[in-house]
């Protein structure tokens, strides 16, 4: 049990080293054609995945994760990686178990640098993204994303909350997860408006 989680955390430190490697050392003239430069980090919960199956389970999806993006004052390119925890419960037996599992996406996110609406001294911005990649059974999938961030006026760093939905059926270490929702705050790194 201890070298289980021992790997887990492994893996999990080795997916945010790589991004977090690429956001210092990626030359700044490599994204000198790109207006806007983006960073979150963020944690998703509310999840609870149905698993197709003659027994009767009950899941808690949790995740966290980063992305970095590149982009114009619209569109921005991004690379995101996630670590995700599902935790399952027989119905009938009340035995519990934890999967965990990577993912990797690539895709394009809509994120204005100007607002959609400003209350006050906070700024609004719709937000929405489609990425699509694949997780370490591999099972390649989709990953649409939409909400709204709130920042100051003048700065497009605050704070992000998305509905994510991941429409395919995938099969994680023998389990068949059905399409699923969930919630997902972020805390956005970006530049001045």
């Amino acid at each position: 049990m201890k070298k289980n989680i021992l790997y887990r955390l492994f893996k999990f430190q080795i997916g945010f080293a790589v991004i977090v490697l690429a956001t210092l050392i990626t030359p700044e003239h490599s994204f000198g054609q790109f207006r806007t430069r983006f960073m979150d980090l963020h944690i998703e919960g509310l999840a609870a995945p149905a698993i197709e199956s003659n027994t009767n389970y009950s899941t808690n999806q949790y995740g966290i994760g980063a992305n970095l993006s590149a982009g114009g004052k619209m569109f921005n390119l991004v690379l995101e990686y996630n670590y995700n925890q599902v935790d399952i419960t027989n119905s009938q037996t009340s035995l519990k178990t934890n999967i965990n599992f990577s993912e990797w996406y690539m895709g394009i996110r809509y994120y204005p640098i100007r607002p959609t609406a400003i209350i006050g001294n906070t700024a609004l911005r719709l937000t929405a993204g489609y990425l699509y990649g694949f997780d370490m059974e591999p099972n390649w999938r989709s990953l649409l994303i939409g909400g709204i961030a709130f920042s100051s006026v003048r700065n497009a760093s605050g704070v992000s909350v998305n509905f994510v939905y991941r429409p395919e059926t995938v099969t994680i270490k023998t389990y068949t997860f059905q399409p699923s929702y969930s919630l997902r705050i972020a805390f956005v790194l970006g530049p001045k408006a």
